[in-house]
C-alpha cells in the first residue's frame, strides 16, 4: 500500500502521477493526505452518537484514541484500509488529469490481463462479456455506475485486486515475462 504519511514523488509515480515541480507534488500530497483523513473520519463517525464523537474529540493522547476506537468502532482498521484503497483507485482513475508533467508514466502492470490479477470467476466472466480484458480498461471505467450487474462486493474486490497488483512486484514481473508458460503469480 502507499504510505500516505510520506506521499513522495516516488510513491505517486507508482500510480502513474507525475508533476513538473517538487512544489506541485508536495501540494498534491498534502491535499491527498488531508482528503483521506476527512474521508476516514466521516466513515468512522458514521453510526456513532454525537456524545461519543465529542468524547473522541476530547482525547489528545494517540494511545487513548486507539483504545477508544477499538472499543467504540472495532472495525476502524478495515475502514481505514477501505478508504486508502478507494483513494489509490481514485488516483489511478484520474492520474492523467492530475499529472502536470509533459509525459504521464504508466503504472507497472496496467496492461495486465484481468485473468492474471486473481479476480473471481464471476467478476472475470462479467468483464469479459462487457469486452473489458485488461486492468487499464477497467481503470478507465473510473466508477462502476454503468455496471449495476457487478454487485458492490465484486466492485470492491476488483478495486482491491487492481490496486494490490499495481502496487506489488507482480505488475513488474508481468511486464518482463520471458515466456507465456512461466507463471510468476501465486495465489
Amino acid at each position: 500500500m502507499i504510505d500516505f504519511n510520506k506521499l513522495t514523488e516516488k510513491e505517486l509515480s507508482r500510480v502513474g502521477i507525475a508533476f513538473e515541480t517538487v512544489e506541485e507534488a508536495m501540494l498534491f500530497s498534502a491535499f491527498v493526505t488531508e482528503e483521506l483523513e476527512v474521508k476516514i473520519g466521516e466513515s468512522i463517525s458514521t453510526g456513532i452518537s454525537e456524545s461519543l464523537l465529542q468524547e473522541f474529540d476530547s482525547i489528545t493522547d494517540e494511545k487513548e484514541s486507539v483504545k477508544w476506537l477499538e472499543k467504540n468502532r472495532p472495525d476502524y482498521r478495515e475502514v481505514v484500509k477501505r478508504e486508502q484503497y478507494q483513494m489509490v483507485w481514485t488516483m489511478l482513475c484520474l492520474r492523467e488529469k492530475i499529472s502536470t508533467a509533459s509525459s504521464v508514466p504508466e503504472p507497472k502492470g496496467i496492461e495486465a490481463d484481468l485473468s492474471d490479477i486473481g479476480l473471481s470467476p464471476y467478476t472475470l466472466r462479467y468483464f469479459k462479456t462487457h469486452n473489458l480484458n485488461t486492468v487499464k480498461e477497467v481503470i478507465k471505467l473510473s466508477t462502476f455506475d454503468d455496471h449495476p450487474g457487478l454487485f458492490k462486493y465484486y466492485q470492491t474486490d476488483t478495486i482491491v485486486k487492481i490496486v494490490d497488483y499495481i502496487l506489488s512486484d507482480k505488475g513488474k514481473k508481468k511486464r518482463h515475462r520471458l515466456h507465456p508458460l512461466i507463471d510468476y503469480f501465486e495465489d
